[in-house]
Formats: C-alpha cells, sequence, structure tokens
C-alpha cells in the first residue's frame, strides 16, 4: 500500500519532469540546427548567395528576434492561462511545425548525398519555383562535392592550424560572455526578482512582458545596427549597457539589506531590468552568431558552430544551475555583482583580443588572425 500510495505521487512528478525535458531538448535541438545551418548559409560558399548586409539579417532574425519572440509570446501565455491550457497551445505550435515540414520537400543537399539526382533536382525546382534550377544546382552539387571530400578527420585537424585555433577561441569566449551575464537567471527569475525588490507601482508579471517586448524591438533594431555600427562597437555598448543595470540591481538589493526604505526607488529594479534586456538584446545575442559566421572556413564551419554551441549550452547550465544555490548562499546583491564582474571583463578582451569582421572577405580575416 505504501509503496503504491508512494508510486501514485511520485509518478506525476516524474510525467511533468519527464514533459519539461523533452521541451528544453526540442529548443536545443532548434537552436542547434540554426547554429550550423546559419554558418553555412553565411560562408563565401553559400548555396543561397547572401551580401554581408543580408547575411547579418539572416543572423539577426534567427539567433536574435526570433528567439526574444518565442519568449515573449511565452510569457505573455503563462501570464493569463492555466498551465494545462499554455502546454496545449505550444503543443499544438510543435505539430504544426511538424506539419510544415511533412510537407516541405527534402533538402537538395541530402538528395545530391544519397545520390538521387532526380529528386534533388525537383526539390530545387519547388524552392526556386523553377527559376535557375541549374545554375542551383551546379552550385549546390559543388558544395556537397567540397564538403564531401575531406573526412571528418581531415576536418579536425583544421583545428591545429593558428588561424582557426584562434577563431575557435574567440567562438568559444564569445558564447561563453554570452552566457555568464546570466541571461538565462534574469528572464526565468525576473518576477521573482522585482517581488523580492518591493516593486509594486504594478504587477510584476506585466513588468516582465514589457521588458521582453523591449528586448524584442531592440533585437529588431540590432539587425540595421550590427552592419552601421560594427560588432565590436556593438558588443562594447552592450557590455557596458549589462554591467550598468546589473550594478543597478546590486545597488537596489544592497538599500534593502541595509533596511533602507526603497519604496521611492521602485523605478530602479525596473529600468535595470530594462536596460539589461535592451543591452543583451540589441548587442550580446547577436554579435557572437555573426561573429561564428564570418571567421570560420565553409568546410569547417559546421564543427565550429557546434563547438560553439556546446559551449554555450554549457555556460548557460552553469550560469542557471548555480544561481539559486548563491542567492541562497550570499544573497541577490552578490550575486549581481558576480555577473557584472563577468560582464565588465567583455570590455577589455573586446578592446584587445576581439577583431573587427565588418566589410572583411574570410581570407582577409584569416590573414589578420595570423598576425594576431
Amino acid at each position: 500500500m505504501i509503496v503504491q500510495a508512494c508510486s501514485s505521487i511520485i509518478f506525476p512528478q516524474w510525467y511533468a519532469g519527464i514533459g519539461v525535458m523533452m521541451l528544453v531538448l526540442q529548443i536545443g535541438i532548434l537552436g542547434g540546427w540554426s547554429s550550423p545551418t546559419l554558418a553555412i548559409l553565411l560562408g563565401p560558399n553559400s548555396p543561397i548567395p547572401m551580401t554581408p548586409e543580408e547575411g547579418s539579417w539572416v543572423a539577426s532574425l534567427l539567433a536574435t528576434l526570433g528567439a526574444s519572440l518565442g519568449v515573449l509570446a511565452a510569457c505573455i501565455i503563462g501570464a493569463y492561462l492555466s498551465i494545462s491550457l499554455s502546454a496545449a497551445i505550444y503543443c499544438a505550435h510543435c505539430v504544426l511545425l511538424m506539419m510544415m515540414f511533412l510537407w516541405l520537400p527534402e533538402s537538395p543537399h541530402h538528395l545530391i548525398k544519397i545520390g538521387n539526382l532526380e529528386a534533388a533536382r525537383k526539390s530545387v525546382s519547388w524552392y526556386r519555383s523553377g527559376r535557375g534550377v541549374d545554375a542551383e544546382m551546379e552550385a549546390v552539387e559543388t558544395f556537397v562535392t567540397m564538403n564531401g571530400a575531406q573526412s571528418l578527420t581531415d576536418k579536425l585537424k583544421e583545428f591545429k592550424t593558428p588561424a582557426v585555433r584562434k577563431a575557435t577561441f574567440q567562438a568559444v569566449a564569445l558564447f561563453s560572455f554570452m552566457q555568464i551575464c546570466g541571461l538565462n537567471s534574469i528572464t526565468m527569475y525576473m518576477e521573482i526578482i522585482l517581488t523580492n525588490a518591493k516593486f509594486n507601482l504594478f504587477q510584476p508579471s506585466l513588468a516582465v512582458i514589457y521588458a521582453i517586448i523591449l528586448g524584442t524591438i531592440s533585437a529588431l533594431i540590432s539587425i540595421f545596427l550590427i552592419d552601421r555600427c560594427g560588432r565590436k562597437f556593438l558588443l562594447l555598448i552592450a557590455s557596458a549597457g549589462t554591467t550598468i543595470s546589473l550594478l543597478g540591481l546590486m545597488s537596489h538589493y544592497l538599500l534593502i539589506n541595509a533596511d533602507i526604505d526603497v519604496t521611492d526607488l521602485q523605478w530602479l529594479p525596473l529600468v535595470s531590468i530594462f536596460i539589461y534586456m535592451i543591452a543583451y538584446y540589441i548587442g550580446l545575442m547577436p554579435v557572437p552568431s555573426t561573429i561564428l559566421s564570418e571567421i570560420f572556413p565553409a568546410n569547417i564551419k559546421g564543427i565550429a558552430a557546434s563547438i560553439a554551441s556546446l559551449t554555450g549550452a554549457g555556460m548557460a547550465f552553469l550560469a542557471t544551475k548555480t544561481y539559486q544555490p548563491m542567492v541562497d548562499s550570499m544573497g541577490e546583491a552578490y550575486v549581481y555583482l558576480v555577473y557584472a564582474v563577468c560582464t565588465i571583463l567583455i570590455i577589455p578582451y573586446t578592446l584587445i583580443f576581439m577583431m573587427e569582421t565588418k566589410g572583411k572577405s574570410l581570407q582577409e580575416i584569416q590573414d589578420k588572425l595570423m598576425r594576431k
């Protein structure tokens, strides 16, 4: 009887836990899919020719705007609907996505890899509406042949060359910085952060939605700024803004810890979070993906993107997993101080080690990496 009772209690918890795990797994698959695919699309041998300006649009849209829109939708749905209804809406979206992929023809790259040239031609014709099929087929065949000529071992050996090794270090550093500034922790705990900060100007759940909206607008603005201002400048501004916002949160919690009345300072945590979201989505989110797409040769870009994605995932897990234990052990104020210190390190790294890739060809970037 006791075993049955325990099982009846534990089963729903396991079921819910597995459900959440599968959702996160799906998100990870989507992120992992977009990273190497984006890198290939923005390369010089891309089967879809793109100018650098078009490439920055794609990078920003895939890596930044789409992510912020997804978070915004989830925040709005989660704030006003029950968990069951929210899950049903998310599930319907996933089903719709699967139906769309069932309807789409197979990738021409895959079909050429398996030797089905006739099906590949039909696929190219469908995707390009019958225009430029011969030229596109030739480009895709050349791309597949170039990538297929090298084994995985040969590609991995290229990471021993100085230029690629330095490019890998830069990608790993950028994707690490992208996570250790505490984005996931701030986003996931935002309502709790505002509640603990004694914010009651309006509902904290509404503040979360407003913050995500600002992040989405910033992601859209970054599309225009990333080529106009350059990668380094945008990253410097974003790092400075993120650091200032974290110091603002730290200061507010220090006042609370000192039993100082913060009624007249309720705007401080709200403004700090708003600045954080704007700064992060305008620079810290899009710049690493854009840099990743520009500093590696096309034949190893997929592997490099996988390394960067794994690094980002690992650092995101570390930052999120340690947030609550750090809050319990040292308090919110010093947690935000730690995040601020990690974030401000991006500024000297950007000034000393990071190279500007705006308007440069792959050969120019590789030559500069060799000289550094």
